[in-house]
């Protein structure tokens, strides 16, 4: 049996709006969802992010390690 190799994976990130809100996961409808607690941040790869950097202007993006740390 073979094993398969991890995938590298991409760099993680919280991204937050101009209102000091993370994204949180998406609404019905496909609408961006925020909230005021961080604890409910959705951490995103970058390549993930993209869709959401095109519709959403003054938005941050926080490295996932600086976020804990």
């Amino acid at each position: 049996m073979k094993r398969k190799q991890k995938e590298s994976k991409e760099q993680e990130f919280i991204i937050m709006n101009e209102y000091n809100e993370v994204f949180s996961g998406l609404k019905n409808g496909g609408k961006f969802k925020w909230s005021s607690d961080w604890n409910e941040a959705k951490p995103l790869e970058y390549s993930n992010t993209t869709f959401i950097r095109m519709l959403t202007k003054n938005i941050e993006l926080i490295k996932i390690e600086d976020f804990y740390n």
